[in-house]
């Protein structure tokens, strides 16, 4: 019977001694993180000593509050990988609960700073081709997490008002407007990027002639089957010989 108490006492001064020896873990904190949203992000502790196994278990407060942190489901190691930070994740706090068989321990909070990426145009403005005398309307779409404004340019002049995603030009009342190029400016809070130009084309209706407008034809082509409309008003109106045969040019044309 002695020998009984003898054992029990001797597993009890091993387990008090052992105990003794166990120590809770001591850890490093996570650091402040800041990203571009849509690229991945990691926070991570250490152990710096105490007593293995450990376990560990992350947590997250979107409100800024201490008493707001809540268990992250499946976040049960050293590291925290975020593999697409998102805006709306701006400002998160996260912290880690670190165990083993002798106690635990919470680090202090890291902050999660999310900024936008830039606009990303997701339709370009297109050539538009119109007569003299009309307008021409040029549309772009984008996207963004944060607020969007645009600036329309004509030939990389500032075109004021034009500061929607469509632009509609006053009515085109000079043949000098063919050829135009307009593009867009998208910004946000990341910064600004530029659309494709877009192609401004102007003709001048065929029905010119019966409108008294210009047609010249000076013959001096001296041969072939095509005589040259050299007005230089609007569309070109070139006169095809349909039956040649019957032409006969001269030396002068």
């Amino acid at each position: 019977m002695k020998n009984k108490y003898f054992i029990l006492a001797l597993l009890l001064a091993w387990s008090v001694f052992n105990n003794a020896l166990a120590q809770a873990p001591i850890i490093t904190d996570p650091d402040n993180q800041t990203v571009t949203e849509g690229n991945t992000v990691a926070f991570s502790v250490s152990v710096t000593s105490g007593t293995e196994p450990y376990s560990y278990q992350w947590q997250r407060s979107i409100t800024q509050n201490v008493n707001d942190f809540l268990n992250i489901a499946g976040e049960n190691n050293s590291s925290l990988i975020i593999g697409s930070a998102e805006y709306s994740m701006n400002n998160y706090w996260y912290r880690c609960i670190v165990s083993n068989d002798s106690g635990s321990v919470t680090s202090d909070y890291a902050i999660l700073t999310v900024n936008p990426a830039l606009p990303v145009i997701t339709s370009q403005p297109s050539n538009q081709s119109i007569n003299l005398g009309e307008s021409a309307t040029f549309t772009i779409s984008a996207t963004s997490s944060v607020g969007l404004t645009y600036q329309w340019y004509a030939n990389n002049v500032l075109i004021p008002g034009a500061i929607d995603a469509t632009y509609v030009t006053p009515v085109i009342d000079d043949i000098d407007a063919d050829g135009t190029l307009f593009l867009c400016k998208v910004t946000n809070a990341a910064g600004t990027v530029d659309s494709d130009e877009a192609l401004l084309n102007v003709s001048i209706p065929n029905e010119r002639v019966t409108n008294s407008l210009q047609v010249l034809y000076d013959f001096k082509e001296g041969s072939g089957t095509t005589v040259n409309d050299v007005s230089e008003v609007g569309i070109p109106l070139d006169l095809t010989i349909n039956n040649p045969s019957s032409v006969s040019w001269t030396p002068k044309g």
